[in-house]
């Protein structure tokens, strides 16, 4: 990137010049991520394509399985695996994202005379619309989305479905993003509206007969993210708070409740074990020390 002068005082131009490499890329992963009765180690491969078409795309495809060890609280057979797909294609300020996933498991439950295979598969496909609203040069700007959604589930017992735990639902989405920078900080604030509705061929959730919770669902919810890097002596720092809140207007199932007990949540927290409810808000604050002071 260079800067050249132009015939009009006090302007200049910005040539930049890009030369572009290897555009696929793979990523294998291992963690322990997963369930202890499905199998909590995981291994994952990612295969990522950039500018697919010349436009600033991007796509990509990743796969992910469970495996078997002994600390697993599990017996018989078991196991997970996971599928999803990515894309997304930006135009002027206009991004087009399309994503869909696939999660199936299996494990076996032992009753009073016999062991059961119990297992599962859920699907979901989402299409976003994010627009550039307003932008104030570099230090804030306001993005508008709208989202069209549709998931799927079926549980079975020995290959027989489970005709209670059939869910089938649709809706969409709607929200504003704003950024702001602060300094060397970086506040973002969000504030969403879900609904479902009746497209898709939905089905009413079986809760409905005891307005316990509905397939066609109303949700608000609201974020606000901070993030403060910082240096003490030559150390760098950084501080990050997130605050997240959720009103339900109608009576939610468990797959739409604000939940916190994930390793993503709350530090420490394996994912065994949450708490769920319709409506309440989390705030969340963590200190972070780059000890090998680079990057």
């Amino acid at each position: 990137m260079e800067l050249q002068a132009t015939e009009n005082i006090g302007e200049s131009d910005i040539i930049i010049q890009y030369k572009q490499g290897l555009p696929f890329h793979l990523t294998l992963g291992l963690d322990d991520a997963g369930s202890k009765a499905t199998g909590r180690l995981q291994g994952s491969a990612t295969f990522s394509w950039d500018n697919v078409t010349t436009l600033n795309d991007l796509f990509y495809f990743s796969a992910s399985r469970s495996f078997k060890r002994h600390s697993d609280n599990a017996q018989g057979d078991y196991g997970s695996k996971n599928y999803s797909l990515y894309y997304s294609i930006p135009w002027k300020n206009t991004l087009l994202t399309l994503s869909g996933s696939k999660y199936q498991y299996h494990q076996t439950i032992a009753g009073a005379f016999e062991s059961y295979d119990y297992s599962g598969e859920s699907r979901q496909m989402n299409a976003t619309l994010k627009r550039l609203l307003w932008r104030n040069n570099s230090r804030s700007k306001t993005y508008l989305n709208f989202s069209l959604w549709t998931r799927q589930s079926s549980n079975f017992i020995n290959d027989t479905e489970v005709q209670v735990q059939r869910r089938r639902t649709a809706g969409w989405e709607a929200g504003l993003q704003h950024t702001h920078y602060i300094g060397n900080a970086t506040l973002q604030l969000s504030a969403n509206y879900k609904r479902g509705t009746g497209a898709n061929r939905a089905l009413p959730a079986p809760e409905e007969k005891f307005d316990e919770g509905t397939s066609r669902m109303q949700i608000i919810t609201a974020s606000v993210d901070l993030a403060y890097p910082f240096m003490l002596g030559k150390q760098p720092f950084r501080f990050t708070t997130h605050w997240n809140a959720q009103w339900n207007q109608t009576p939610l199932v468990q797959q739409d409740k604000l939940s916190i007990g994930g390793r993503y949540t709350v530090r420490g927290f394996d994912g065994e074990l949450s708490l769920s409810g319709e409506r309440g808000w989390v705030w969340r604050n963590e200190l972070a020390w780059n000890i090998a002071n680079k990057g």
